[in-house]
């Protein structure tokens, strides 16, 4: 009996809080898709291929009204391929390139900006945004057979995996298609774009007097994905 007048005093106080003032026009949502690279079209870089891979958003917004709002975008992805890591064995003398080694791309990215409503229905509306921030990346590298040997990795251990970090703005533009199942459950339907420019990076667990690195390329990730969006509280225009 104690635990379901706890279980409803809780229920009760949470749809109190998202009733406030201070919530109203506050959304959250999760989110789950399909992100693919694009060829780097006019870049004088080595190719980099990616497959198809999953993808998960946490879209949150603050809605001023039914036509407009500001949306903050954390996500995540991973990516399977390859890349091109360019090193000088033999003592330095040798310049030496892989780019048939397998490559585990994951990310993390933040960003923010403006969204449009421009025809907003009751139920069922199109959107179009635009928003920019930072990406986190880590290319994991797996070398066999003789670039493994050229980058005195051995037969096993913790340097046989080396990878690279960093940090890249990055831009994206999105559209979709929301449909309000109740007055506080969305569905949405989304497509985007997304650049970044990989720099060139170190590798590290590889011998830095090889001086390894990857090469640069363009990141630039179409998307779909489906998102399930709670409306905490009404918007002053909605």
């Amino acid at each position: 009996m104690t635990v379901c007048k706890v279980v409803r005093t809780g229920a009760l106080a949470f749809s109190l809080l998202c009733a406030a003032p201070a919530w109203a026009g506050v959304e959250l949502g999760i989110g789950l898709g399909l992100a693919q690279d694009l060829p780097d079209a006019g870049l004088h870089v080595p190719p980099t291929r990616l497959s198809t891979g999953p993808i998960l958003r946490l879209p949150a917004r603050w809605r001023f009204n039914d036509g407009f709002a500001l949306r903050l975008t954390p996500g995540f992805g991973m990516a399977w391929g390859q890349d091109r890591v360019e090193w000088r064995a033999y003592g330095g003398t040798v310049p030496v390139y892989s780019d048939d080694h397998g490559m585990t791309l994951t990310t993390a990215s933040t960003l923010v900006g403006p969204e449009l409503s421009p025809w907003h229905q009751e139920s069922l509306s199109p959107y179009v945004g635009t928003s920019a921030g930072f990406l986190w990346a880590r290319h994991w590298h797996r070398f066999d057979g003789k670039a493994q040997q050229l980058l005195g990795l051995g037969d096993g251990g913790s340097g046989t995996h080396p990878y690279t970090d960093q940090v890249a703005p990055t831009v994206e533009i999105h559209g979709g298609v929301r449909w309000m199942g109740s007055e506080a459950l969305a569905i949405e339907v989304e497509a985007g774009y997304n650049v970044a420019f990989m720099r060139e990076a170190r590798l590290v667990q590889a011998p830095a007097v090889l001086d390894a690195v990857r090469t640069a390329y363009g990141l630039n990730p179409i998307s779909i994905g489906l998102h399930l969006v709670y409306v905490l509280g009404k918007g002053s225009g909605s």
